[in-house]
Protein backbone atom coordinates (compact mmCIF):
# COMPACT_ATOMS: atom_id res chain seq x y z
CA UNK A 1 0.00 0.00 0.00
CA UNK A 2 3.19 2.55 0.70
CA UNK A 3 4.37 1.79 -2.50
CA UNK A 4 1.07 2.63 -4.20
CA UNK A 5 0.98 5.45 -2.33
CA UNK A 6 4.17 6.62 -3.27
CA UNK A 7 3.67 6.61 -6.59
CA UNK A 8 0.61 8.19 -6.77
CA UNK A 9 2.58 11.18 -4.87
CA UNK A 10 5.24 11.09 -7.60
CA UNK A 11 3.78 10.22 -10.93
CA UNK A 12 2.46 13.60 -11.92
CA UNK A 13 6.05 14.91 -11.31
CA UNK A 14 7.17 12.54 -13.30
CA UNK A 15 4.99 12.61 -16.01
CA UNK A 16 5.85 16.12 -16.43
CA UNK A 17 8.72 15.47 -17.23
CA UNK A 18 7.67 13.88 -20.46
CA UNK A 19 5.58 17.03 -21.67
CA UNK A 20 6.20 19.24 -24.63
CA UNK A 21 9.77 20.49 -24.15
CA UNK A 22 11.44 17.97 -22.36
CA UNK A 23 14.13 15.70 -23.06
CA UNK A 24 12.04 13.05 -24.73
CA UNK A 25 10.72 15.83 -26.87
CA UNK A 26 13.43 17.43 -28.02
CA UNK A 27 15.04 13.44 -28.64
CA UNK A 28 12.28 12.63 -30.67
CA UNK A 29 12.16 16.03 -32.63
CA UNK A 30 16.19 15.42 -33.38
CA UNK A 31 15.72 11.92 -34.30
CA UNK A 32 12.43 12.71 -36.33
CA UNK A 33 14.57 15.67 -38.19
CA UNK A 34 17.71 12.69 -39.23
CA UNK A 35 15.68 10.62 -40.56
CA UNK A 36 12.95 12.61 -42.37
CA UNK A 37 16.32 14.32 -44.35
CA UNK A 38 17.78 11.30 -44.79
CA UNK A 39 15.00 9.73 -46.45
CA UNK A 40 13.54 12.60 -48.13
CA UNK A 41 17.82 12.65 -49.94
CA UNK A 42 17.62 9.20 -50.73
CA UNK A 43 14.60 9.41 -51.93
CA UNK A 44 15.18 12.51 -54.44
CA UNK A 45 18.12 11.32 -55.42
CA UNK A 46 16.30 7.85 -56.56
CA UNK A 47 13.93 9.71 -58.41
CA UNK A 48 14.81 9.53 -62.08
CA UNK A 49 13.08 12.76 -63.42
CA UNK A 50 15.38 14.32 -60.55
CA UNK A 51 16.99 17.61 -61.22
CA UNK A 52 20.75 17.18 -61.62
CA UNK A 53 22.92 19.59 -59.55
CA UNK A 54 20.93 20.06 -56.70
CA UNK A 55 22.15 20.47 -53.10
CA UNK A 56 19.47 17.59 -51.88
CA UNK A 57 21.09 17.78 -48.37
CA UNK A 58 20.36 21.53 -48.10
CA UNK A 59 16.85 21.48 -49.88
CA UNK A 60 15.47 18.29 -47.54
CA UNK A 61 17.51 19.95 -44.59
CA UNK A 62 15.21 23.31 -45.37
CA UNK A 63 12.04 21.36 -46.03
CA UNK A 64 12.15 19.19 -42.95
CA UNK A 65 13.03 22.73 -40.84
CA UNK A 66 10.24 24.38 -42.24
CA UNK A 67 7.87 21.83 -42.22
CA UNK A 68 8.62 21.04 -38.05
CA UNK A 69 8.44 24.55 -37.21
CA UNK A 70 6.31 25.78 -34.58
CA UNK A 71 4.82 21.52 -33.79
CA UNK A 72 5.14 19.81 -30.88
CA UNK A 73 6.75 15.71 -31.02
CA UNK A 74 2.54 14.69 -30.60
CA UNK A 75 1.79 16.70 -34.19
CA UNK A 76 5.07 15.47 -35.43
CA UNK A 77 4.08 11.65 -34.89
CA UNK A 78 0.61 12.59 -36.73
CA UNK A 79 2.13 13.98 -39.64
CA UNK A 80 0.83 12.13 -43.08
CA UNK A 81 3.13 12.11 -45.92
CA UNK A 82 3.67 14.56 -48.65
CA UNK A 83 0.51 16.44 -47.21
CA UNK A 84 -0.04 19.85 -48.60
CA UNK A 85 2.24 21.23 -46.11
CA UNK A 86 4.93 19.37 -47.01
CA UNK A 87 4.74 19.89 -50.13
CA UNK A 88 4.31 23.64 -49.44
CA UNK A 89 7.66 23.72 -47.64
CA UNK A 90 9.42 22.08 -50.56
CA UNK A 91 8.36 24.23 -52.95
CA UNK A 92 8.99 27.50 -50.87
CA UNK A 93 12.73 25.71 -50.26
CA UNK A 94 13.33 25.30 -53.83
CA UNK A 95 12.23 28.61 -54.53
CA UNK A 96 14.68 29.92 -52.25
CA UNK A 97 17.86 27.98 -53.67
CA UNK A 98 16.64 29.18 -57.06
CA UNK A 99 15.38 25.89 -58.00
CA UNK A 100 12.94 26.09 -61.39
CA UNK A 101 10.56 23.58 -61.12
CA UNK A 102 11.34 21.00 -63.87
CA UNK A 103 14.49 22.73 -64.53
CA UNK A 104 16.31 21.57 -61.62
CA UNK A 105 19.26 23.70 -60.05
CA UNK A 106 20.78 27.31 -61.55
CA UNK A 107 22.42 28.24 -63.87
CA UNK A 108 26.22 29.55 -62.81
CA UNK A 109 26.79 32.92 -62.97
CA UNK A 110 27.27 34.26 -66.25
CA UNK A 111 25.48 31.09 -67.86
CA UNK A 112 28.03 28.36 -67.30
Amino acid sequence: MRIATALIAVLPVALAGCGQGSAFDEAFRNSFRESAVSSCVAASRATPAAPQGVDWQRLCSCSVDRMMEGKSAAELRRLQGDSPEQMEAVRQCATQMGIVPGGGAPAAPGGK
